[in-house]
């Protein structure tokens, strides 16, 4: 059995387009390949806000957009562990990024950069023919808000 992805090309009414925030809890099995428990985009890489896992144990929450110039925000946290429950959440806005990660901020609040355009998609597990491969993650919950949490509120939706 090939492994499991959802997409939805029709979502653009639940995306928030100036501002939002996505969420994606979730058990790494595995840092072996690239995954993408959570994305937002529309339908390319060239607009998109995802939340990714890398080889070297690394999660990274990044917001991409080509008509701005390229990467508008990145964090990255460093030393995860296989068979943790990670529940991280972005907020987007322009000039106003925010990445949590079980309770606690990653890297500063970033005050700069633009968001994607036209983001009508949504990808659960994504993968993009060779660039990318499947995740080993288990996906437990995903909620997109089409507004701003504030830190508080962050705080609360990520803790473990």
């Amino acid at each position: 059995r090939l492994a499991d992805e959802c997409v939805n090309t029709s979502a653009g009414s639940a995306i928030g387009q100036t501002e939002g925030t996505v969420y994606c809890e979730f058990i790494v099995n595995g840092f072996t390949d690239f995954g993408t428990p959570l994305s937002i985009n529309n339908g390319t890489t060239n607009e998109t806000i995802w939340l990714t896992t890398f080889g070297n144990g690394d999660i990274r929450a990044e917001v991409f957009s080509a008509n701005s110039g390229g990467i508008q925000a990145t964090f990255t946290k460093n030393g995860n562990i296989v068979g943790t429950l990670y529940k991280v959440a972005l907020r987007y806005a322009n000039n106003n990024f925010a990445f949590f990660m079980n309770g606690i901020q990653v890297g500063a609040t970033d005050l700069s950069g633009t968001v994607p355009v036209s983001m009508n998609r949504v990808d659960f597990d994504y993968t993009n023919a060779s660039s990318f491969s499947k995740s080993s993650l288990n996906i437990i919950n995903a909620k997109l808000y089409n507004t701003i949490l504030s830190n508080s509120e962050l705080i609360a939706l990520t803790q473990v």
